[in-house]
């Protein structure tokens, strides 16, 4: 499977005759399920989440380097990312391993947000979206492996 990242730029291809702005090597190993732009980073923060478990920072430099923090923190496959609208320092995960955690590009800190092994007793529920609220960012939802989506609000929850 290809774990390359590719930024497209349409504008690029009346001049070079390729759309491609930016390609780099994500440093996954498996599929790539869910990409995000960070907001207000002019695009310097691309978020992704992979079938390796794995949520990856990539902070695209000017010069075209790419640095990436790698967070090794869920047990199976990352199903989405997301990001807060406006919040250039927050995103989340939702993985298969029941779990949305919580990220801060500022520190190295990952906290367990939402366990639906700990909320759904005696079931395996995994989570395979997640969505913040662009009117209410405060709530969150996601999507599971059964037929209810869950709504959150994150100002009663206690991240572990």
């Amino acid at each position: 499977d290809d774990c390359t990242c590719i930024i497209w730029d349409r504008r690029l291809a009346a001049r070079s005759g390729s759309c491609i702005a930016q390609r780099f090597e994500t440093g996954h190993t498996r599929n790539i399920f869910g990409v995000r732009f960070l907001p207000n980073t002019s695009d310097a923060f691309l978020v992704t989440g992979a079938m390796d478990c794995q949520v990856r920072l990539h902070e695209i430099r000017p010069d075209g380097e790419v640095v990436t923090r790698v967070h090794r923190c869920h047990t199976d496959r990352v199903k989405d990312v997301e990001v807060e609208e406006g919040n250039p320092h927050n995103y989340w995960s939702a993985a298969e391993d029941g779990t949305v955690r919580q990220f801060d590009r500022r520190c190295a800190e990952v906290q367990t947000l939402i366990d639906l092994g700990h909320e759904v007793a005696g079931s395996h529920a995994e989570v395979k979206s997640v969505a913040i609220s662009a009117a209410r960012p405060w709530l969150i939802a996601t999507g599971s492996a059964d037929p209810i989506a869950r709504v959150w609000d994150r100002r009663a929850m206690s991240a572990g």
